[in-house]
C-alpha cells in the first residue's frame, strides 16, 4: 500500500465533549478535500472518556489511528510521537478546537509545494484575522513569553512574533528526522521545532490565519512559568552542541 500524501497530528488530552463535534468535521473535511490521508489522534494521558469517544468515530476509518498514553506528558510529546508515527508525503498537526479553520489546511500545503520546508500558521501577520482575540491576561503573557524566548535563543527566534500557533505543516520525511532530535515534551515544543529547523536552514513560511481564541485552553503561561524558563534553559542548552 502506497504511503499517504497527508498525515494529521491531533494532540488531545481531556477531549470527550469536543471530539463528536469536531472529529467529524476534521474527517469530513479530509475524506472531501485531501482524500489520501492518514489521521493520527495523540491522546496524552486523559482521565475521561476522550479515547472511547474518539473510538467511535475513528474505529471504522481506514488511516485512522488513536497514540494513547496512559500518563499525561505534554502536547509536544504527542505530536512528536504522531510525528514519528506517520508516514505521509506530508505531516500537519493542528488542535482539536480548530481555532485555525481546516480551509487553512490546503494554503498550507500549497506553500510546501512551492519550495517551503515548513508552513507556519501566524496571528501576528496582518493578514490575519482575528475573530475573538484572547483576554488581555494573555496577550499579556504572549508578551512576556516572546521577551524570554528571544532574550535566551536569540535574533533567529525572533522572527517569528507567533511561534505558538498550533498549526504547521512540514516536508513528511525532514520533518521525522528533525522531531526524533527533539525533547521537549511540553507546549515549548513548537519554540524547539523552529529554533532546530532555522539551524538546519529550512525554509520557513508564515500564513495568515483566521484564528478565534479557546477559552478552555490549557496553556497557563503563569503557573507554569518555570517549566517555561526551564524548556528555554535547554532548548538554548541542546543549539549550542547542535
Amino acid at each position: 500500500m502506497s504511503s499517504p500524501e497527508l498525515s494529521v497530528i491531533v494532540p488531545v488530552h481531556n477531549e470527550e465533549r469536543r471530539l463528536p463535534r469536531n472529529l467529524p468535521r476534521i474527517l469530513g473535511h479530509l475524506e472531501k478535500h485531501h482524500p489520501s490521508f492518514e489521521l493520527l489522534l495523540c491522546e496524552d494521558g486523559s482521565t475521561d472518556r476522550t479515547v472511547e469517544v474518539a473510538r467511535t468515530f475513528l474505529n471504522s476509518v481506514p488511516g485512522a489511528k488513536i497514540l494513547s498514553f496512559p500518563i499525561r506528558r505534554g502536547k509536544g510529546y504527542g505530536v512528536r510521537r504522531g510525528v514519528l508515527a506517520s508516514c505521509g508525503r506530508h505531516v500537519l498537526f493542528l488542535d482539536v478546537d480548530l481555532s485555525t479553520p481546516l480551509e487553512t489546511i490546503s494554503e498550507a500545503l500549497r506553500g510546501l509545494a512551492g519550495g517551503a520546508d515548513m508552513v507556519i500558521g501566524s496571528r501576528a501577520l496582518e493578514a490575519s484575522k482575528i475573530t475573538r482575540p484572547q483576554p488581555p491576561h494573555r496577550r499579556m503573557a504572549a508578551r512576556l513569553f516572546n521577551f524570554l524566548r528571544n532574550a535566551l535563543l536569540g535574533p533567529g527566534i525572533a522572527r517569528f512574533a507567533d511561534s505558538q500557533c498550533g498549526f504547521k505543516a512540514l516536508r513528511g520525511d525532514a520533518g521525522r528526522e528533525l522531531f526524533s532530535r527533539m525533547a521537549i515534551d511540553g507546549f515549548l515544543f513548537d519554540v524547539e521545532l523552529l529554533s532546530l529547523a532555522l539551524r538546519q536552514g529550512w525554509r520557513i513560511l508564515e500564513i495568515p490565519v483566521t484564528w478565534g481564541d479557546d477559552p478552555g485552553s490549557q496553556v497557563r503561561f503563569f503557573s507554569d512559568g518555570w517549566r517555561t524558563v526551564r524548556d528555554l534553559w535547554r532548548i538554548r542548552r541542546a543549539l549550542k552542541g547542535y
